[in-house]
């Protein structure tokens, strides 16, 4: 197994590409670093298919959001519009921040979490941050399963197992 860093990119045919964005490499290289908190240092990987783009940040929370982003800027790269993007941390309080949200603005936001989960996911301050970002939400733990397809026309369709 290899840790997975900033700027691993995977190409397996011309129409997808895969790209972590975060963590950054550390010093063990290509080891897998072993830290208490780990929500922190979870992969981002940017997902491009037949031109549409869906951002996955894990459980990546608050501090997290903005490290990655702080990466970005240094990398010169700008706040840009994905498809898609999953909530960090299953919709967590501290997850899926404004400055987040307004750097991928993305037309649709998806928060993976159980129904009637424990802790209580999606927060509400996060349902509202999302909806008041202008994003469509939607959310496992009422809609159960979703699904996208990509139709190499770049057509985008979700199915949802309970609309």
């Amino acid at each position: 197994m290899f840790a997975v860093k900033a700027g691993d990119v995977w190409q397996p045919d011309a129409s997808a590409t895969f790209e972590a964005l975060y963590p950054l490499k550390t010093e063990s290289g290509d080891r897998i670093t072993k830290v208490d908190e780990q929500n922190d240092r979870s992969v981002v990987l940017r997902i491009a298919l037949y031109g549409r783009v869906f951002v996955l940040p894990g459980d990546l929370e608050a501090a997290g959001e903005s490290a990655a982003l702080g990466e970005l800027s240094r990398q010169g790269e700008g706040p840009r519009a994905v498809d898609v993007l999953k909530a960090g941390h299953h919709g967590s309080k501290t997850s899926t921040t404004a400055p987040w949200l307004s750097w991928w603005m993305p037309s649709e936001v998806v928060v993976s979490a159980g129904k009637n989960n424990l802790y209580g996911h999606p927060h509400a301050e996060v349902v509202e941050r999302i909806l008041r970002s202008g994003a469509a939400l939607e959310r496992t733990d009422v809609q159960g399963e979703i699904a996208y397809r990509i139709r190499p026309d770049g057509r985008l369709e979700r199915r949802a197992k309970r609309p």
